[in-house]
C-alpha cells in the first residue's frame, strides 16, 4: 500500500509539473532576463538570415543581368527570385523591428519587477507579440516564450497567428508579376546607363562654344574703346 501511494504521488507530481503547477516558482527577474536572452538570440538569427538573403539577391542580380542579353524568359525567372527575396527580406526587417520593440517592453517589465516585486500584464508586450504573429510564422522558441508569458500573466491567450510565412516561398500574383518586369527593366537600365550617358556631354560642349564666340566681340570692342580714349587724351595733352 505504501508503494502504491508513492507511485500515486509521483504520478500526481508529474501531472502537476506538466500543468506548470507544483514546480519551484521562478524568480520574476530571472524570468525576464531569460526572455531577453531568448529575444536577442532570435534577433541575431534573423540578422544572419537577412545577410544570407542579401548575398543571394546580389548573386541573382548578376545572373539576371547576364541572361538579359540573350534569354529574356530565363532572366524573368531569375527576376522572380529577386522579387521573392526582396519580399522575404522586407518581412524580416519588420520582424526584427517587432523583436526589438518586444525586447524593450520586456526590459520595462524588469523595472516593474524591481519596483513592485512581480510581473504585470502589459498591453505593449501583447501588441508586439501580435505584430510578430501578423507578420509571419514565429519560431518554436518564440512560441514557447509566448506560452511562458501567458502563464506569467503578462499577455492574454487570444493571439491569432498570421497565415503567411515570412521565410517561406509564396505565390506571386499579377501585381507581383509587374514587379518582376520592373526589376528586370531596372537591371537593364543600370547595365546600359553608362552607354546612354556618353553622347550627352557633346551637345553641352557644342552649346558652350557659341557663348565663347559671342564673348570675343565684346572683348574686342572693349579694347578698341580703350585705345580711342587713350588717343583722345594724348590729343588733349598736345593742345
Amino acid at each position: 500500500a505504501g508503494e502504491q501511494k508513492t507511485c500515486s504521488l509521483g504520478a500526481m507530481s508529474s501531472w502537476l509539473a506538466s500543468l506548470g503547477l507544483g514546480a519551484k516558482p521562478v524568480d520574476p527577474l530571472d524570468q525576464v532576463k531569460e526572455w531577453k536572452r531568448g529575444i536577442s538570440k532570435e534577433v541575431r538569427h534573423l540578422e544572419r538570415d537577412i545577410r544570407a538573403l542579401e548575398r543571394e539577391e546580389a548573386k541573382h542580380q548578376k545572373e539576371c543581368e547576364r541572361l538579359a542579353k540573350t534569354d529574356r524568359k530565363a532572366a524573368l525567372i531569375v527576376a522572380k527570385s529577386i522579387v521573392q527575396a526582396r519580399k522575404a527580406k522586407e518581412k524580416m526587417y519588420l520582424t526584427r523591428a517587432s523583436m526589438k520593440s518586444l525586447e524593450m517592453q520586456i526590459s520595462n517589465q524588469a523595472a516593474v519587477v524591481k519596483a513592485a516585486g512581480c510581473l504585470q500584464r502589459s498591453t505593449a508586450v501583447m501588441g508586439s507579440l501580435n505584430d510578430l504573429m501578423k507578420i509571419g510564422k514565429m519560431s518554436e522558441d518564440m512560441h514557447a516564450m509566448m506560452r511562458e508569458m501567458e502563464r506569467a500573466g503578462i499577455v492574454e491567450e487570444a493571439l491569432s497567428e498570421g497565415l503567411e510565412d515570412a521565410f517561406g516561398s509564396e505565390e506571386l500574383d499579377a501585381e507581383a508579376d509587374g514587379e518582376v518586369n520592373k526589376v528586370l527593366d531596372e537591371l537593364l537600365n543600370e547595365q546600359f546607363s553608362g552607354v546612354a550617358s556618353v553622347p550627352t556631354s557633346a551637345p553641352a560642349a557644342a552649346a558652350a562654344e557659341p557663348n565663347l564666340e559671342a564673348s570675343e566681340p565684346a572683348a574686342v570692342s572693349a579694347t578698341e574703346e580703350d585705345e580711342e580714349i587713350a588717343a583722345l587724351q594724348s590729343r588733349l595733352e598736345g593742345l
